[in-house]
């Protein structure tokens, strides 16, 4: 039941802007459609990370270097 719940999380999550703290660090990130990666996983602007986050938990894991390239490199 909770995986078909998935989506509702992730719509809720990202709608109200959900904060969660990368593991090792002490500042919150949002969880927003504008941060999305899509496939679970999100930037932060701060760290030029990515992670993945789980709706259900509200927990981020999985973090990684992430380097923006094209347009949106200009905004980071």
């Amino acid at each position: 039941m909770i995986n078909e719940l998935g989506p509702a999380f992730q719509k809720y999550n990202e709608e109200q802007f959900t904060t969660v703290k990368l593991p090792g660090s002490s500042q919150h990130v949002i969880i927003s459609s504008h941060n999305s990666l899509g496939g679970g996983r999100y930037y932060d602007v701060e760290t030029s990370t990515s992670f993945a986050f789980d709706h259900t938990t509200q927990k981020a894991s999985a973090v990684e270097t992430y380097v923006v390239e094209g347009a949106q490199a200009d905004l980071a």
